[in-house]
C-alpha cells in the first residue's frame, strides 16, 4: 500500500513510475503531497481499489491491474488529460461521478464492457482519443453512445471480436473523427453510410470482407478522396 508520508520530501517530483511492484491498494488522498506530479505510472500491479487526489496530475497509467469499478472516491484529478485503464476488470466506462473535465485520451481496451450505453461518455466532452480495442465481451455500441464527443478525432475498436456492425448514425455527432481502426473484427461487409465524411485514415487489417460490388465505394474513397486505407482485403486479396 502506498502512503503519502513516504514522499513528503519529494514535493518537486514531476514524473513517477511504480509499475510492476505488486501494489494492491493506494492509500486515501495519495499522491496529494506530491504537488508537482504530472505523470504517474501504476501499471502492471495488483490494484483493486484506489483513492487518488491530485491537482497537478496530467497523465495516469493504471493499465494491467485488477480494478472492477471506479467509485466516486477513486479519482479526484481535475487536470487529468490522459487516462489508461486498459486490461482491468471494468464492466463500464468511468462514471459521471468522476469529475474528469480535461480528459482528452482514454483507453478502456481489454476490459469486460459488454455494451456502450447511450451517452455513456457524455461527461467527457474534451475527449479526442478513445480506445475500445480487444474488449472480449463487447457486443454493441448504442446509436447515441458517442453523442457528446464532438471533439473525438481517433477511435479504435480493433479486435473486439463479438462486436456487431455499428449503427449507421453512430458518427453523426463526431464531426472531427479522422482515424478509425476496425481491424480484426468479424464483419464480412462494410457500408459507406457507416463512416463519417471527415475520415482520413481507416484501418481494416484482418477484416474478412467478401468481394462484391458493395465495396466499390471503399476503393473509390481510397483512389479519389485520398483515404489512407490500411490492410483492406476482400476474399483475402488486397483491395487495390
Amino acid at each position: 500500500v502506498l502512503s503519502p508520508f513516504k514522499f513528503v520530501i519529494s514535493r518537486q517530483l514531476s514524473h513517477l513510475r511504480l509499475g510492476k511492484n505488486s501494489l494492491s491498494a493506494i492509500a486515501a488522498d495519495w499522491p496529494a503531497p506530491l504537488s508537482s506530479l504530472i505523470t504517474l505510472d501504476l501499471s502492471q500491479n495488483l490494484i483493486i481499489r484506489l483513492s487518488l487526489t491530485s491537482l497537478s496530475l496530467r497523465k495516469l497509467d493504471l493499465s494491467d491491474n485488477m480494478l472492477s469499478s471506479l467509485p466516486p472516491s477513486s479519482l479526484s484529478v481535475p487536470s487529468l488529460t490522459t487516462l489508461n485503464l486498459a486490461y482491468n476488470k471494468l464492466i463500464q466506462p468511468p462514471p459521471p461521478s468522476l469529475a474528469l473535465p480535461s480528459l482528452r485520451s482514454l483507453s478502456l481496451s481489454g476490459n469486460m464492457i459488454r455494451r456502450l450505453e447511450p451517452s455513456a461518455l457524455a461527461h467527457l466532452p474534451s475527449l479526442t482519443t478513445l480506445s475500445l480495442a480487444a474488449l472480449p465481451r463487447l457486443e454493441a455500441l448504442s446509436p447515441l453512445s458517442l453523442r457528446d464527443l464532438h471533439n473525438l478525432t481517433s477511435l479504435s475498436l480493433a479486435s473486439s471480436r463479438r462486436l456487431s456492425p455499428l449503427p449507421s448514425d453512430l458518427f453523426t455527432t463526431t464531426p472531427r473523427l479522422a482515424s478509425l481502426d476496425l481491424s480484426h473484427l468479424p464483419w464480412t461487409s462494410l457500408s459507406a453510410s457507416l463512416l463519417p465524411p471527415s475520415l482520413s485514415s481507416l484501418t481494416l487489417t484482418g477484416l474478412p470482407l467478401v468481394c462484391d460490388c458493395s465495396l466499390l465505394w471503399l476503393w473509390e474513397a481510397q483512389q479519389q478522396r485520398g483515404l489512407n486505407l490500411e490492410g483492406a482485403q476482400c476474399d483475402e486479396t488486397p483491395l487495390n
